[in-house]
């Protein structure tokens, strides 16, 4: 019903019964884009063939049908307020007709008795009343003379914007003018990142901020949050009276229901997932950039949603130098979200932000580190990674699998569900790959309507460390990477894939949808494969899925290259032997953008950069109206949901000293 159509249209009736006892069901938001991606999830939550994975009781399920209820502006109904009806036509029970007269005389009976006991004398009743406690404990952060407490089993939205006069708004949009023009005057026009170029030193920035400097200042966010993007088209509104108000802003992670079963204000978000319970919101009550957070958030088995507040867009960023200089001085690996086997996380309408530290034993950053099986989901968010030095990053990081070296067990990537990462109307930059996987568990990569500014490519996998398993399988492709009105510069292209001297690959399915990409390095494929196997043999790694939306590739190297140890050069492989119908781009520039971008300077990226060039007369740009419903290739900016502006990055903790932006 949500989707217009049954969950498997095609396919014969065999087919189908396999197709729901597969390891996934279909995602209702891919099919209606008016379906929301929470309510999505709980729709392949009651549809799992595994009975484990599904709700245990109703009320969870209720518990989450109320979150996303709240989210579209409906006010859920209280027990206490419920109206019951009677139908209009009753069915017939012949069981009640046939003992109707013998329950009357029951009740005659009781009630005789009734009557008698209530006859008799009473005695030995003590007729002192007794003190029960009136009062209940309130809420942490929530003020007495504000109220009741509300249900603690609810989500509240609350804003704690403080109010302010004429005279301080006119201030405030005089310093968000002044920000945006600062930033806007740094040029972002350029076709290539090189040396001394545009942004190549942010020291700049900082310079000419004045009293806006350590980037504790935020470049007011226009998007609305996707609590107030779901909630169009509805009269109704949250209630924001009856919400829990934090007036304890050194507290702005409230945590909706704790493992205790109670709701609770924080200071930290790692104390927040610490707390939290399964299928938790943790919602900042702030708006602007948090004070920093210094630990790693590690969490498993449990699905944990972190939002921003209503009206509120907050920034909150990483220093994990202290941790790693001080209690891990060993780590080779860092990671703002490490999730384990059955962990969960959505983010929505939050900037997220991670500065790197060059001078610790870390050698690979990442945001979000995934175990086998373990999901990622994000909308109307940022993600940005403050690495100038160069130092070994990725947003999404998948490491080794720990049982992928023992023999004796069957591999995991054939079994369980597959691993997911699915960014929407979203924005990441920085000094990164998006996805590095080093595990050849299923993986499922999907990015709608959302914009990429990074070093390295889009997905890189490394499969060095894997072996070869003599297991047959007719399981889907081990790596799914679905790209759908995506604008990316990238350094290293779409896809970076290796066997190593000794490893493998499993098969990579690309799908790409009116999309448009710029690689930046000179002469760099756009999808690139080596390792020690035979030409063909890698080749048959990739499975591309044309599409009749089109999409383009401004480039000055290959669209596809096969480099194999057993060949003395790199091998260039036409589109057609792949079934790609890509448009490569050499001789025009499809974006605003002109003069070079280093790449010590990709964190600072404004939404700007991404504009497509509006072409001439005689040399129009392929990717305006390039798609079947007239649409731009990339990014639709026109929709509510992606952030218009960006804040200014901190000041790196290295930010003087940059490594080598050559390409």
């Amino acid at each position: 019903m949500l989707s217009g159509e049954p969950p498997y249209p095609k396919g014969t009736m065999f087919q189908k019964v396999m197709n729901h006892h597969g390891p996934t069901p279909p995602e209702a938001h891919l099919k209606n884009q008016r379906v929301s991606m929470q309510l999505s999830r709980v729709i392949q939550k009651m549809m799992a063939s595994n009975p484990d994975e599904r709700y245990a009781t109703a009320e969870s399920l209720i518990n989450d049908l109320i979150q996303i209820a709240e989210s579209l502006g409906l006010a859920p109904t209280s027990p206490d307020a419920v109206v019951w009806t009677t139908p209009q036509f009753k069915s017939h029970n012949l069981y009640w007709d046939g003992t109707r007269t013998w329950m009357a005389v029951a009740l005659v009976l009781l009630l005789l008795v009734y009557l008698v006991d209530r006859m008799q004398p009473a005695a030995g009743v003590n007729s002192e009343a007794k003190n029960y406690p009136t009062g209940a404990p309130t809420t942490p952060g929530i003020n007495e003379n504000e109220g009741s407490t509300p249900d603690s089993s609810i989500p509240k939205i609350v804003n704690i914007a403080p109010e302010t006069d004429q005279s301080e708004n006119a201030t405030h949009e005089s310093t968000q003018q002044d920000s945006s023009e600062l930033v806007s005057s740094f040029g972002f026009d350029g076709t290539e990142w090189s040396q001394g170029s545009m942004l190549g030193n942010t020291e700049g920035i900082w310079d000419q901020l004045g009293d806006l400097g350590q980037g504790d200042s935020l470049i007011e966010v226009e998007t609305p949050s996707i609590a107030a993007i779901e909630m169009k088209g509805t009269e109704q509104s949250p209630d924001v009276s009856t919400s829990p108000r934090n007036l304890d802003l050194s507290r702005p992670f409230y945590v909706t229901e704790t493992k205790e079963g109670e709701s609770k204000n924080v200071a930290s978000l790692s104390e927040a997932f610490a707390f939290a319970a399964d299928n938790t919101v943790i919602e900042i009550q702030a708006d602007g950039v948090l004070g920093l957070q210094l630990d790693t958030i590690q969490f498993s088995a449990k699905r944990v949603i972190l939002r921003a507040a209503e009206k509120m867009h907050p920034v909150v960023r990483f220093d994990l130098s202290e941790e790693f200089n001080l209690r891990r001085p060993l780590a080779s690996r860092a990671s703002i979200f490490e999730i384990g086997h059955g962990g969960a996380l959505e983010i929505y309408d939050v900037d997220l932000e991670l500065i790197v530290d060059p001078d610790t034993t870390v050698d690979e950053w990442s945001m979000i580190s995934l175990s086998p099986g373990a999901e990622f989901l994000a909308g109307g968010s940022s993600f940005t990674m403050n690495n100038p030095e160069q130092i070994a990053s990725s947003f999404v990081f998948i490491p080794e699998s720990e049982s992928a070296d023992n023999p004796n067990f069957m591999p995991e990537r054939m079994s369980g569900r597959p691993t997911t990462v699915q960014v929407r109307d979203s924005i990441c930059r920085g000094q990164m790959n998006f996805v590095k996987q080093l595990d050849l568990h299923p993986l499922d990569v999907r990015i709608e309507e959302s914009a990429l500014a990074i070093s390295g490519a889009i997905h890189r996998l490394d499969g060095s460390h894997s072996v070869e398993t003599s297991m047959a399988t007719e399981a889907e492709p081990s790596t799914s990477l679905v790209l759908n009105h995506v604008t990316a510069f990238a350094g290293d292209g779409l896809l970076s894939a290796t066997t190593g001297d000794h490893g493998t690959l499993e098969s990579v399915t690309v799908d790409v949808r009116g999309s448009v990409f710029r690689v930046n390095r000179s002469q760099q494929a756009f999808v690139a494969i080596s390792g020690h196997l035979d030409s063909d043999l890698l080749i048959e790694k990739i499975q591309w899925r044309s599409q009749s939306d089109r999409s383009f590739v401004q480039s000055s190297g290959p669209i596809f290259s096969v480099e194999s140890s057993l060949r003395f050069e790199p091998q260039i492989i036409s589109q057609r032997e792949i079934g790609a119908t890509l448009e490569q781009v050499t001789d025009t520039d499809l974006f605003k953008l002109r003069l070079p971008i280093s790449i010590s300077s990709l964190h600072t990226v404004p939404p700007t950069a991404f504009d497509l060039q509006e072409g001439e007369e005689d040399f129009p740009n392929p990717a305006l109206k390039a798609g079947n419903d007239g649409r731009d290739a990339g990014v639709d900016w026109s929709r509510s949901g992606l952030p218009k502006t960006l804040p200014l990055p901190a000041k790196g903790i290295s930010n003087s000293q940059f490594g080598n932006d050559e390409l």
